[in-house]
């Protein structure tokens, strides 16, 4: 991974805070699970991602990623935010893309520890049946 996709996220966490705006009360805090995608693994990956959330993260929401991934230029970076429900809760999600190369992807889920961790471990299935 370059430097820049980790400074970015670094600072875009540093910048913003761990959490987000209370919430009923309650701050969100936000971790990180992240890898680079060849443009075209990123869309089957983002399904199932959306097949983890209960709402607010299915095809339109996919469709909006991919947008946005899609009109990228090298080296830019975009972020899209989600509010979803999961495991009983109503958390956001934030999703950003950074193009590392024409063909590669920078994906970064913030989401709720259960979550981010769920998508940590879907990762590693995802590239072991891509024999990656």
């Amino acid at each position: 991974m370059q430097i820049k996709p980790l400074l970015l996220s670094l600072l875009w966490a540093l910048g913003l805070g761990a959490c987000s705006p209370p919430q009923d009360g309650v701050a969100q805090e936000f971790h990180e699970s992240s890898t680079s995608f060849d443009i075209e693994n990123v869309r089957p990956f983002l399904i199932r991602v959306s097949g983890m959330i209960d709402s607010g993260f299915e095809e339109a929401e996919v469709d909006q990623v991919m947008d946005a991934v899609g009109s990228l230029a090298l080296d830019q970076e975009t972020e899209l935010s989600f509010q979803i429900v999961h495991s009983g809760s109503a958390p956001k999600l934030r999703v950003t893309a950074f193009a590392d190369d024409t063909d590669v992807a920078d994906v970064a889920f913030f989401a709720p520890k259960a979550l981010a961790d769920a998508i940590d471990s879907e990762m590693e299935v995802f590239f072991d049946e891509l024999g990656m």
